[in-house]
């Protein structure tokens, strides 16, 4: 593969620079699907809780590349007869670059009201979509397909799986710091360049990492901590908890996610009916179709812009409740959250019945939130820690502090109600009563 005389350079608030140097790598980035993600923004809906969450999945998408090229030049300058293979350096690079492709407006929101998931539109995007298909496949015919399986964590490359997707990876990585400079918090920040270097490939069965080959190339590798890096893993657990009970699970986040879903979910209801007045182009496939029936052309239409313009249409819809709820969203007129009892079950059942005397839909002006952040064992199992000695144990073993949070079972509840809907007669005053009731209990 050739490569550009000057790399070309981005200017980044994370990494302050992200170096391109490969034509395939600047062509990916220049494919529609890719520029697409500029419209995406990185947290959803966010930036109505922190102003300044306005950063898109474009730029996540750059950082988490940066992060898997240092990481592989890492790996080249510090592990001998690491493989000298122009491929494995394609597939690990376009990996980090791509493995947002598939993301939606308002990422999760959007999924749960249209039944999507991202991760099954970011594979048919690598293998469907024509230009990014084509570019892929300038390396060879199997290249398109060798990075939608690292991507979905199929691969036989598992190191390259690993470092996409894994405790410890180049996308988490990624967004924990770049999610932590655009909210203001601190929470995210990492000695970076030190978490790199605690990175080591590992082949199973060998006592060798970092010091010798792998017995069967890169294939039969996966990637450890050294035991010395163990302090600089552990402020990255903690500040992935952090970032995630603090900014990700914040109540105002969850209850803005709840709010746009119940636009949509109105929206189809009413689109059904045949009363739904406006619909942009882009959005109709969405409204008219099963999603497994929608193509890859017709994802790729619908960005954020489109939505946004469509609730400020929707705020004159001839329906009550979906003007409501689209203008409450672009307003920020957002439903007061109070803390809900585990304890009290029944209690919903009385909630919705309560909503109705007062004038409520309870469908879409009451709604009840239920998470349980787990900092350490959430998405796949723990880090490994490789000790002097060639021995490998989980990370939880040498850290009393992964330790104590890998316990933690804390589950939130919180109740989502348009309060200054309720009737200001006597038909609201049993909602208003309940509503009492949960606050002194909390």
């Amino acid at each position: 593969m050739t490569r550009f005389p000057e790399e070309k350079v981005f200017k980044d608030p994370v990494h302050s620079y992200i170096y391109v140097s490969d034509p395939l790598i600047w062509d990916l980035i220049n494919t529609r699907a890719f520029q697409r993600l500029r419209r995406i923004r990185q947290l959803g809906t966010s930036y109505l809780t922190f102003h300044g969450a306005e950063h898109s999945r474009f730029a996540h998408a750059l950082g988490a590349y940066e992060l898997m090229r240092r990481v592989l030049s890492h790996f080249h300058r510090n592990t001998a007869d690491w493989p000298e293979d122009q491929r494995l350096w394609f597939l690990g690079t376009a990996a980090a670059l791509l493995h947002d492709l598939g993301h939606g407006p308002f990422s999760h929101a959007l999924e749960h009201a249209f039944h999507t998931r991202h991760e099954e539109w970011t594979i048919r995007i690598l293998l469907e979509d024509p230009q990014v298909s084509q570019v892929l496949a300038r390396v060879d015919g199997r290249f398109g397909r060798d990075v939608a399986d690292i991507v979905a964590g199929r691969s036989e490359h598992r190191l390259l799986s690993a470092l996409i997707s894994s405790q410890l990876d180049v996308d988490r990585i990624d967004y924990l710091i770049r999610d932590a400079v655009a909210t203001g918090v601190n929470y995210g920040k990492l000695e970076l360049d030190r978490l790199i270097r605690t990175l080591r490939p590992y082949s199973p069965g060998s006592d060798r990492t970092g010091s010798g080959p792998a017995p069967s190339g890169d294939r039969d590798m996966t990637v450890v901590i050294k035991k010395s890096g163990v302090h600089t893993v552990e402020q990255y657990i903690l500040a992935r908890y952090l970032m995630y009970v603090q900014v990700y699970l914040h109540p105002v986040t969850r209850g803005s996610d709840i709010l746009l879903n119940l636009i949509l979910q109105r929206a189809l209801e009413v689109h059904r009916q045949g009363r739904l007045a406006y619909v942009p182009r882009p959005l109709r496939p969405f409204l008219d179709k099963e999603p497994g029936d929608l193509e890859v052309a017709e994802y790729l239409a619908l960005d954020e812009a489109v939505l946004v313009a469509a609730f400020g249409e929707w705020q004159a819809e001839p329906d009550p409740i979906l003007a409501d709820l689209a203008n409450r969203f672009l307003d920020r007129r957002l439903c007061e959250y109070l803390d809900y009892p585990a304890s009290r079950p029944d209690l919903w059942d009385e909630l919705q019945e309560a909503a109705r005397e007062a004038g409520l839909d309870p469908a879409y002006h009451l709604a009840l939130d239920r998470i349980a952040p787990s900092p350490y064992y959430h998405y796949t199992k723990g880090i490994s820690v490789l000790d002097e000695r060639g021995r490998l144990a989980d990370l939880s073993q040498w850290s009393p502090l992964v330790r104590a949070l890998s316990l933690q079972e804390a589950v939130y509840q919180r109740l989502y109600v348009a309060q200054d809907l309720i009737r200001p007669d006597a038909g609201g005053d049993r909602l208003r009563r309940l509503l009492q009731e949960l606050r002194h209990s909390s």
